[in-house]
């Protein structure tokens, strides 16, 4: 086991200057309903939360604009993603659209991460905080997903 150790100087702690631990790595409603997806899917699905894009796709070495297209998603992430058990294989991406999910930029962002993934098959599904409040429709979104995914995946 190793756990560094550090001497404080004035350069690094200028360099560290500004950077703040977040209390929490989940809003309250993610939190509530990560706890909700682990009970209604935990025994079937592994359950990420807030993972980057770029741990889920990544960019052909043969395109020349490489760096762009990175940069594209480096700093996007997902709220929830379920892995299946057997294959460590991504079967459905969640998203929770609160109210950030209305500014332009966020339009713009969910409209790209939209196509990624329907390009690539990968199944996302956006739910809005009342959604959230209905255990049938949050229920009735992912087992259609997963249904089909069984019925034609094994």
């Amino acid at each position: 086991m190793y756990r560094p150790t550090f001497t404080f100087t004035k350069d690094i702690e200028q360099e560290l200057e500004g950077y703040d631990p977040q209390r929490f790595c989940m809003t309250e409603m993610e939190q509530v309903f990560f706890e909700q997806l682990i009970d209604w899917y935990g025994e079937y699905c592994y359950i990420f939360p807030q993972m980057h894009f770029s741990s889920l796709f990544h960019v052909s070495s043969s395109i020349r604009r490489t760096h762009t297209l990175q940069n594209r998603i480096d700093r996007k992430s997902v709220d929830f993603v379920f892995v299946g058990k057997k294959k460590f294989k991504v079967v459905l991406l969640i998203e929770l659209d609160d109210h950030s999910h209305r500014s332009p930029s966020r339009i713009e962002r969910d409209k790209f991460v939209n196509m990624l993934c329907a390009k690539h098959n990968v199944p996302l599904l956006h739910f809005s905080p009342s959604d959230v409040e209905s255990e049938e429709v949050v229920k009735k979104g992912i087992d259609d997903i997963l249904t089909v995914l069984t019925t034609h995946h094994g």
